[in-house]
Order: structure tokens, then C-alpha cells, then sequence
């Protein structure tokens, strides 16, 4: 029963709430409310236990027992975790959540919703309602508690409460329960919220469109029946896309790179963090369908992996029509996308290639096989990271992903069929042998960790996958005649070279044994042109080949740091670091910290942080002026004993280096070299 009290606030219905349940969590009101005034409330609406579900459940809801639901604590838990992982910018945990959550079709009740079922399955009995909803990046000077203020003042709002998400709001309007004035009504509406400075999110143009259930215990509703908002004969929306299907721009959509190609949009996709909530995937997915069609798949899935096979190819279907490419314009914009130097570019002739059911060779849709690398599909080297639903299959020096179980499977099935086994045992076996790697070779983290050699990597209850290695050179006896003079020429005393091939010894040591050996920051600085960067490379090489500059996660610009727990040498060089005092300080603190700790904390964009602990030495090159040497951070108590400064004098070379052949030939000459002075080191005492 829908009744009304003295206690309860201006504006606000209080619910007298049934005793059934739905199997989606709604209550169900009494019949007898039917008789009310306000029945058209009671409207029936479907159902749907997710997002991912077809078919409603057996019993309606109506936007009585919605309302009711989202101010209640039903979904209080789900909903407040969901928006703690947003805080804490983990976007894949929240869309987990968020893709779990119940939903309704608040525009009306239809046996299905999916573009595949029947025609009469997919007409929507009309409730009368229109789901509006108001992102918060849409406004960025609102706060979501001044939006639902001027929504409650609009005539035509019956509802309005938080999303899920708890960003921007989301609004229940009136309007004639007639689905073909449905879109005429969204596009009034629209123009109406305009003109108070609000912008609708074009995704709910769709009757048939989902809403998450929510928490919000302040959820408002009008104490009466909104005014019906009457829509324009004609939307001008569908006129525009009789003119043009690509022409009616999203209200947070941007102008288009003109003649967009496909490499355009994989330089856009690759500024958006992959695995935004699922509203946002739906909308850049759509844009890109816009522009290529069904060939716009694999850029989305390169991006974005899916979570069940075939999930893209079902969203096709039911993509969002009236989204445009510019939409995805605006979404790279929000992340660093340069949209005027992309439209200034000339236009490249770029065609993807979707490769369906390959096993191995071209996934990247480039065409390109010069690359191509043997992948074993021995079923003990696929592996399955819960993290990103991506298979992982070991392919010599890494492991490559795969985004579809497909491919997988039918590498597993040649491999057991190359090992002798019949055909369709074969067939058989694979599918069990892919099933079980989601269940017993399932990894919760998998990346280089500098040190470490490929394989799996137990760490408490957590399993590892580390997918590549440092390629070291194996030591040889022999002379090392052009190093050991390059060092002589770099270093005037016996103690620098000491200094230095000692920290270099031991840092060998360390990335061979995989045992991280805390060492100082080793800081050459020396005139122009006096081989720093030769020393530095030779250093990088020994090491492993893998480098990294950690001066942006460790000046605290920017949060991830994963990059480095690759590269077994984080090398500085003053071009990137900063003379400032406190970015210094911070800097030294960072380094301390990565160098000095029994673990780090690997930060990774949309994904939880992980504490490893990679085996690192870090060198830092500069210049010997007075400028440049205040990028070393301060030698204050802490850091005194942890920095060894040495000057770097000329080093002669045998060949001229001015040309890149001169460069060329002095690394294959002391890559020669590079066995010996290996055994040199590992034999050093010090």
C-alpha cells in the first residue's frame, strides 16, 4: 500500500512495503494499491537478475517496489563496496559488481531483451516512465546533490536518486506510455534539461534499456503524479539519422577526427583504461561499432578484454545506435587524446584484420606474420588470469594472451593430436584440458618481476605468473681488453673502479640468484661526451636488457609504478628529474623505500596492488655542473650512506661513434666481450 504521513519529509511517499519477494529482491505490492490514485506507479516493469540475463524473471516489478528497494538496505552492501573499488580506482572489481546487481526496465515489461529473440518477445508494453540519467564527468561544477536540487524541480520528474556507481544521479520521468513517441519523448527531454544546464546520458533513448538497482536511503519521490512532458511530433533526432546514421551527436560526445581509420581509434582506446564500468564500455564499444562495424571487435577486444566468450558479438546486436565515433573522442579526451593533432594527421589507409579461431601467429589483427612465434599448447602451459579473463599460453620467451577460449582450445587439441592422440579424443580432452586451467591454473597476478624467471611464483595464498625473464649472458673465460680499458679511462682511481665494479658484482649476483641485495644509488656525473651513457648501457646489458626510469612514480606525479617491475636497472638521467627540493626529498624517500624494503608495492592501473619483490639496482647519469648535480636527492642522514657519487673522465673509444654504424660496431664489439667480463665479476671479491 502506498500511504502517506505527518512525519515524513516534504515531498517523500512513504511505502507500506508487501511481504513477497521477487527472485531479484523486489517486493511485491499488494493488489489493492491498484485502486489508488496512484496506480499508474504500479505500471508493470521487468525484471532481470543482471545485465547479463535475457529473460526477466517470473514476477514484475513496478516503480513503487524500485523505489522502495533502492532506499531500503537491500543492496546497501554490494552497492557501497562497489563504490569503495571506484575510490580506490580498482574499476574492474566495481564492474564486477556492478554487472551482478538486479536491474529493471523502467520504460515497461517485455518477455526478453536481447536483439536475437522474436520480435514480439522484444516489444516492450510501455509503463509511461523514462529512465533519465545525469553523469557526473557531464558536469563538473555540479555537485550530484545540486543536480537531484534541480531535478525535484522539474514537473515532469517523479524520481530521483544515486546510481549505484554514486556519481551524477539518475532521474524517473513521465511521459505517454506510447513506445513509438518513446524516442520523441528522450529527445524533449533531453532539450529540456538543457536549458538548465543539464545533459542526459544518450543511452537510455532505449525502451528497453536496463537500471542497476541502487542504495540511496534519501531517494526522492514527488508526492504526487508528475506532470506528463508531452513529447514534439517528430523527433529530430530520427530526422537527423534519416539524413545521416552517423550524424546526431551524443550530448557528451566531441567532434570526430575527420575520416577516422582504425589506427585513430586504436590510439584513442589505448588513452582509455581498459575495463571502465560497464555504461562506459557499452558507450565506447558502441562508438567504435559506429565507425567500423563488426571490424571495430578486435580493437575492443585488444583493449578490453571480454569476461565470457562471445560477449562482444552479443553487445553488437544490442549496441547503442544513436552513439557516434565522436563519443569515443570524447572519452580519449578525458584522458590525455590530442583530438587536433590526430585530425591534422594524414590520412592512413588502415584495415583490421579479425583472425578467428587461429591458435597461433597474427593476433594482434595487424596482418603482420614476420613476427610469428612458435606457441606451445602443452595443456600444462596454459595458464588463466582471473584479473583480466585472459588465457595465458607459454610462448617461448613469454606467454602469450588470449581473450577467447577458441583459439585456446584448438591449439591444446593439434597438441595432443601431434602427440599421437585420436582426433576426437583429442577434441574432447582439450575442451576439459581449457575448463580445468580456469580452475587449477588459474593465476591472481601475472607480469615480469625483474629478477625472477618465467613460471609460476607462490607468494602466501596468492599464485604468480611471471611471463618473461632477464636474458643474462652466460659467463666464458677470456679477455675483456676494450672493457676493462673503457673502465680504466672512466674511473682515474682504483677505488672508483672498485666502487663501481663491486656494485656491478653484486648486482649480478643478485638478478642471477633472483635475491634482491639492497645497494646504493651508484650516480655517475662527468662532462658532455664522456661515456656516462655508454657505462649505463653497458650496465643495462649485463643486467638483463631491461631498463626503466622511475623518476615519475617515485617524484609522486603518478600513482602506478608498474613499469618498473620489469626492468632489472632503473636508470635517471637529468632530461626527466627535477632540481626542486621537496620533488627531491620525495624522490629519495621513494628510493629508499623501493631499494631499502623487504617488499614494494606494485601499483597497477584498474587492477589491486600487489607487494613483490623485484631485484633492482638503480644509476642515475649526470652532467658534473653544478645545476645538474642538484638533481641528486639531498644527502641528508638517511640517505647518506645509500648514494655513491663518482666522476666519469673521457673514455677512449676504437671507433668513431659520431654515426649510428660507429655505434653499431662498438656494442657488437663489446658485446664480444660480454662473456668474459661476466666471469670477471662473478669472480670478484671485494
Amino acid at each position: 500500500m502506498i500511504t502517506t504521513t505527518e512525519e515524513e519529509a516534504p515531498g517523500q511517499l512513504e511505502l507500506d512495503r508487501g511481504q513477497n519477494e521477487t527472485k531479484c529482491g523486489f517486493s511485491s505490492s499488494d493488489e489493492d494499491t491498484l485502486q489508488s490514485p496512484f496506480h499508474e506507479l504500479l505500471t508493470p516493469m521487468s525484471a532481470f537478475m543482471n545485465c547479463r540475463r535475457t529473460n526477466p524473471v517470473d514476477d514484475s516489478t513496478n516503480l513503487v517496489d524500485f523505489f522502495e528497494t533502492v532506499r531500503s538496505d537491500q543492496f546497501k552492501e554490494p552497492v557501497l563496496r562497489l563504490r569503495q573499488h571506484l575510490d580506490d580506482y580498482e574499476n574492474a572489481a566495481a564492474d564486477k559488481i556492478k554487472r551482478a546487481l538486479p536491474g529493471v526496465t523502467l520504460s515497461g515489461w517485455a518477455k526478453a531483451r536481447n536483439q536475437s529473440a522474436p520480435d514480439a518477445d522484444r516489444a516492450v508494453t510501455h509503463s509511461g516512465w523514462l529512465q533519465c540519467d545525469f553523469d557526473g564527468k557531464d558536469h563538473p561544477r555540479l555537485k550530484s546533490a545540486e543536480i537531484k536540487k534541480m531535478l525535484k524541480a522539474v514537473p515532469f520528474v517523479q524520481m530521483v536518486f544515486d546510481g549505484p556507481s554514486g556519481v551524477g544521479c539518475k532521474a524517473v520521468i513521465r511521459i505517454p506510455a506510447d513506445v513509438a513517441t518513446h524516442a520523441a519523448a528522450f529527445d524533449t527531454a533531453a532539450a529540456r534539461f538543457a536549458e538548465i544546464g543539464l545533459t542526459m546520458d544518450p543511452s537510455t533513448r532505449d525502451p528497453g534499456r536496463l537500471c542497476f538497482v541502487s542504495h540511496d536511503p534519501d531517494a526522492w519521490m514527488r508526492d504526487e503524479l508528475a506532470e506528463v512532458l508531452v513529447p514534439a511530433l517528430q523527433s529530430k533526432k530520427a530526422k537527423s539519422k534519416k539524413a545521416s546514421p552517423r550524424s546526431a551527436p551524443s550530448p557528451s560526445s566531441s567532434t570526430a577526427p575527420l575520416e577516422t581509420t582504425a589506427e585513430d581509434i586504436r590510439e584513442m582506446l589505448g588513452c582509455i583504461p581498459p575495463r571502465p564500468d560497464y555504461e562506459d564500455w557499452l558507450k565506447i564499444a558502441s562508438a567504435v561499432w559506429s565507425e567500423l562495424g563488426t571490424a571495430g571487435t578486435a580493437l575492443l577486444e585488444t583493449w578490453s578484454p571480454e569476461e565470457e566468450p562471445g560477449e562482444y558479438d552479443a553487445k553488437f546486436r544490442s549496441r547503442l545506435k544513436d552513439i557516434t565515433i565522436g563519443t569515443l573522442v570524447w572519452y580519449a579526451k578525458q584522458h590525455g587524446f590530442n583530438a587536433t593533432a590526430a585530425a591534422r594527421r594524414k590520412h592512413r589507409v588502415a584495415k583490421v584484420k579479425v583472425v578467428a579461431g587461429a591458435a597461433a601467429g597474427d593476433q594482434d589483427g595487424t596482418g603482420d606474420d614476420s613476427n610469428r612465434v612458435e606457441v606451445c599448447f602443452d595443456p600444462g602451459s596454459v595458464y588463466y588470469d582471473t584479473v583480466t579473463g585472459r588465457f595465458l599460453v607459454d610462448a617461448g620467451r613469454h606467454y602469450r594472451a588470449y581473450s577467447r577460449r577458441a583459439p585456446v582450445i584448438e591449439g591444446v587439441r593439434r597438441f595432443l593430436v601431434a602427440k599421437g592422440m585420436d582426433d576426437d579424443d583429442a577434441s574432447a580432452a582439450s575442451d576439459r584440458a581449457v575448463l580445468n586451467a580456469e580452475i587449477d591454473a588459474a593465476v591472481d597476478w601475472c607480469g615480469p618481476i625483474a629478477g625472477h624467471k618465467r613460471g609460476i611464483l607462490r607468494k602466501g595464498s596468492l599464485s604468480l605468473l611471471v611471463t618473461t625473464e632477464p636474458e643474462l649472458v652466460e659467463p666464458a673465460t677470456g679477455p675483456c681488453p676494450l672493457i676493462n680499458g673503457m673502465l680504466r679511462d672512466a674511473f682515474a682511481g682504483a677505488v672508483e673502479r672498485v666502487v663501481f665494479t663491486g656494485w656491478l658484482s653484486g648486482a649480478l649476483h643478485a638478478v642471477r640468484s633472483g635475491m634482491h641485495q639492497p645497494a646504493p644509488m651508484m650516480v655517475l656525473a662527468g662532462a658532455v661526451n664522456t661515456g656516462k651513457s655508454l657505462l649505463a648501457w653497458l650496465v643495462g646489458e649485463l643486467l638483463g636488457g631491461r631498463t626503466a626510469n622511475p623518476f615519475v612514480a617515485w617524484s609522486g606525479t603518478l600513482p602506478w609504478n608498474d613499469n618498473l617491475a620489469a626492468a632489472e636497472l632503473l636508470i635517471i638521467d637529468d632530461s626527466v628529474s627535477s632540481t626542486d627540493i621537496r620533488t627531491r626529498r620525495e624522490f629519495g624517500a621513494r628510493f629508499k623505500e623501493a631499494i631499502y624494503s623487504a617488499e614494494v608495492e606494485i601499483r597497477r592501473r584498474n587492477v589491486s596492488a600487489i607487494s613483490l619483490r623485484p631485484v633492482w639496482r638503480v644509476l642515475l647519469a649526470c652532467n658534473d655542473t653544478a645545476d645538474a648535480l642538484s638533481i641528486i636527492p639531498p644527502f641528508d642522514d638517511d640517505l647518506a650512506d645509500k648514494i655513491s657519487l663518482l666522476r666519469v673522465h673521457p673514455i677512449r673509444l676504437p671507433v668513431d661513434t659520431s654515426s649510428a654504424d660507429g655505434k653499431r660496431e662498438l656494442q657488437r664489439m663489446l658485446r664480444e666481450e660480454f662473456p668474459a667480463f661476466v666471469a670477471q665479476l662473478l669472480a670478484l671479491e671485494i
